[in-house]
């Protein structure tokens, strides 16, 4: 169920905002993510810590999904409560990567400014882990936006190949999957 409700953010967020309301969004909800990981503290860690036992994400899943935890591990969840913020962040930035199809016109620019989105948000990824590291298990920020970055430029790069350049003879087992 709690997967149904960020989803819900997430179309309202696309219907009634624009770009910049999603975009602020989406660094709001990375602030409010970070915020909680670093400062609010853990009974019997303190705050700050992003160790398994320690860490903020941990804490909440274990008072509100005691029982339902990942299957391999049974003390935390990768996809919990907590770690949905910076997965809104993640849908957002695909949101974020439909409106820049939209604004341009030619393939060379979607495909320049895609590969220069995605290399931004590779560099921001990098910068940020200085302050809380890519993480997968945690789902950082920092993992959030540098994954937004590899995403875009893999996107950009086949969009390029099949939609830019129409080298699609590869691409039929895709289709055929779906």
């Amino acid at each position: 169920m709690y997967t149904v409700i960020p989803l819900m953010m997430i179309g309202v967020l696309f219907l009634y905002t624009g770009m910049r309301g999603q975009m602020l969004a989406t660094i709001g909800v990375l602030a409010a993510y970070w915020l909680l990981m670093f400062h609010y503290p853990v009974p019997g860690f303190g705050a700050g810590r992003l160790d398994v036992e320690g860490n903020f994400a941990h804490y909440i899943d274990g008072l509100f999904l005691s029982g339902h935890m990942y299957s391999q591990t049974k003390t935390w969840d990768p996809e919990g409560i907590v770690s949905t913020l910076p997965a809104i962040a993640t849908t957002m930035f695909g949101v974020l990567t439909g409106h820049l199809m939209r604004r341009t016109h030619t393939h060379a620019e979607r495909a320049a400014r895609l590969f220069l989105s995605g290399n931004g948000l590779l560099f921001a990824g990098l910068l940020l882990s200085a302050w809380m590291p890519i993480n997968k298990s945690l789902w950082t920020v920092s993992f959030s936006v540098f994954m937004a970055g590899i995403s875009t430029i893999l996107f950009a790069a086949c969009y390029w190949v099949c939609d830019a350049r129409g080298i699609r003879w590869w691409t039929k087992p895709l289709e055929i999957y779906g």
